[in-house]
């Protein structure tokens, strides 16, 4: 294991003065990039601050005394840094703080130092059963955590043995009001809290479950897809912006292939496979649910592979398409709809649910059979994918009509 980066420094908080003007005093610790921070208990006019050294501006009679504190501060953490190394415990700036803190004990384990712990394991399992996808939300998900603490409890940390209910309340309020989440959002990051309460519930580090009389339900989301018509529109549409006409090609070729972003970007040539009937086949494992996905290669799509099998970028990466990052495929989409005159949200993942409702089970392709193209551990999944179509309907409706021939009396 390589060695670790470390540093300490102080800094004063202008955005939070008190009623004699001063600002608290903060130490951030950093090992790695992850930062934890501690108020010294101590505050400063910020006209007496010096802000590129991090400590008093020389010359006022207090900022010797205060400067050898911060001296003196500074000793005692890098002495707590070399006892965790000799006890063999791993150097985190979490761990850190909370050896300054004094609370290292089993008692007194707050809600950030054992979600920063949960994370670290994630890390170490990534491309290993958890997606870096998943460990980002995580991330994210105890900033959040931090900053509601701060903000409501003015607190660096929160006890785990003090959370309850009304904590998880308010954590939902804060959500929906100061950070404006969504429904679905603000009850996925509670059900990541959820799993770290799991976590110290079967740890024995809490008692008392403070969800247990607690649900929440994510909202039906209608997911905007392509009919026939905006379709045609975007495949014939003729563009001359080269890096916009890419984007639109592989919009196109997902739509007819109904791969994600994250396997499109990683098709290579070993992902093409010829079928029992002697045509081309995608057998590919989906990198966020591992499940196998087989998908006949329609002409369209077998066209577009072809376009770019000389094109400089795809044989130097070793990949079958130019796939931008994720951001700038969306951002470039809105350009190719504003082309096309079509006013639906066009975004990779539209792609996805055109395939499953337009190209196949309009098409009268089974649900089963749509549901292994995609990759679906169930039939459920796909449901969420796939819409019935008026047209569909209309169809089947009409079929039935000509069997139905009843006549009046």
């Amino acid at each position: 294991m390589g060695r670790k980066t470390f540093s300490i420094m102080f800094m004063i908080r202008r955005g939070q003065l008190l009623r004699n003007h001063e600002a608290p005093i903060y130490m951030r610790i950093t090992v790695d990039g992850e930062r934890a921070e501690i108020s010294i208990k101590r505050t400063i006019d910020p006209a007496y601050w010096d802000g590129v050294k991090g400590n008093a501006k020389t010359g006022f009679s207090f900022a010797k005394e205060l400067n050898n504190r911060f001296d003196q501060i500074r000793y005692e953490v890098y002495q707590i840094q070399q006892e965790l190394i000799d006890r063999n415990k791993p150097v985190t700036a979490q761990a850190l703080k909370n050896a300054y803190l004094n609370i290292n004990d089993e008692g007194n384990r707050t809600i950030l130092q054992v979600y920063l712990e949960h994370n670290e394991n994630m890390k170490l399992l990534i491309n290993k059963g958890v997606s870096y996808g998943t460990y980002e939300r995580h991330v994210t998900s105890r900033k959040h955590l931090e900053s509601y603490i701060q903000d409501t409890y003015n607190k660096e940390d929160y006890l785990l043995r003090d959370v309850d209910h009304q904590f998880i309340v308010k954590y939902e309020t804060y959500l929906r009001s100061k950070r404006n989440c969504c429904n679905n959002t603000t009850v996925k990051y509670i059900k990541n809290f959820g799993k770290i309460i799991r976590y110290a519930l079967s740890n024995d580090w809490i008692r008392v479950n403070p969800f247990r009389n607690i649900k929440y339900r994510l909202e039906e989301v209608d997911k905007s897809f392509l009919n026939l018509e905006e379709l045609n529109s975007v495949i014939n549409k003729h563009i001359t912006i080269l890096r916009v006409a890419q984007v639109r090609d592989v919009f196109v070729f997902c739509c007819f292939t109904g791969l994600a972003f994250v396997d499109v970007k990683s098709l290579c040539l070993k992902d093409l496979e010829t079928g029992f009937d002697g045509n081309p086949w995608i057998k590919k494992q989906r990198h966020k649910s591992k499940q196998w996905a087989h998908i006949p290669l329609l002409p369209l799509a077998k066209q577009i592979i072809d376009k770019y099998s000389t094109n400089p970028d795809c044989i130097r990466k070793g990949v079958l398409l130019p796939v931008l990052t994720n951001q700038k495929m969306n951002a470039y989409l809105k350009e190719v709809a504003d082309l096309c005159g079509i006013t639906k949200n066009l975004t990779t993942h539209c792609a996805r649910h055109t395939f499953a409702t337009t190209v196949t089970l309009a098409n009268k392709i089974s649900m089963e059979s749509v549901s292994k193209m995609l990759g679906h551990s169930s039939l459920a999944m796909t449901k969420k994918y796939a819409r019935i179509l008026d047209s569909t309907i209309g169809q089947e409706m009409n079929q039935l009509a000509m069997k139905l021939q009843f006549q009046a009396n």
